[in-house]
């Protein structure tokens, strides 16, 4: 019998009202990297026109923002970023903050990158158990633009989830709010989809 709850959020769309990815490219234009952001413009016109995919808009955007800086620059513009630029879903933040006062496994499995999540999590004080997010490869403390892995997206979530807890003992209460995340609410014994998701 399943005794312990496993609580797993999403991140983009989900504890945050919307997908952060264009958001984070405009600030880090109006933080001195406006050459950075035209490049990415380019590749978001085409991931809009359907002729990139999301997976190859987030390598893209690894590239122009992060590439060459120093992880320290990166996590102290981030989490100005997280505090002044981030709106979140209250209902599902709330929801975050009483699985974890009541001990729940909590887990955020994210396409967003590593950073991104874990500075989120710092502003908010958050202590939880594990994040499965897209993982940016550090050479010598400096992001050198490329992934460590794939983008943690579809089932990819799915089997990162999987590689941190045997689903066999939990109770697991999955949130959500797009298709991309069928594969790990499928996971789930109870599904909670949230905007304008699929039950949404």
């Amino acid at each position: 019998m399943k005794t312990e709850t496993a609580a797993v959020f999403d991140f983009d769309g989900t504890l945050t009202k919307r997908d952060t990815l264009f958001p984070m490219a405009l600030f880090f234009a109006r933080n001195r990297h406006v050459i950075s952001f035209l490049k990415y413009c380019f590749y978001y016109g085409l991931f809009k026109f359907g002729l990139i995919s999301n997976e190859s808009l987030k390598i893209r955007f690894a590239a122009c923002f992060f590439k060459g800086k120093g992880i320290e620059e990166i996590q102290d513009l981030l989490l100005v970023f997280v505090n002044k630029q981030l709106s979140l879903r209250e209902e599902v933040y709330n929801a975050f903050k009483e699985h974890l006062n009541k001990g729940d496994k909590t887990i955020i499995v994210s396409a967003n990158f590593d950073v991104v999540v874990e500075s989120w999590l710092k502003s908010v004080n958050a202590d939880i158990d594990a994040v499965a997010a897209t993982k940016l490869h550090v050479h010598a403390g400096v992001y050198t633009g490329a992934l460590e892995g794939a983008v943690c997206r579809g089932k990819n979530k799915a089997e990162r989830l999987q590689a941190q807890i045997d689903i066999s003992n939990y109770h697991i209460i999955s949130y959500a709010d797009e298709v991309s995340d069928v594969a790990i609410m499928n996971l789930a014994n109870k599904q909670v989809w949230v905007g304008n998701g699929i039950n949404g």
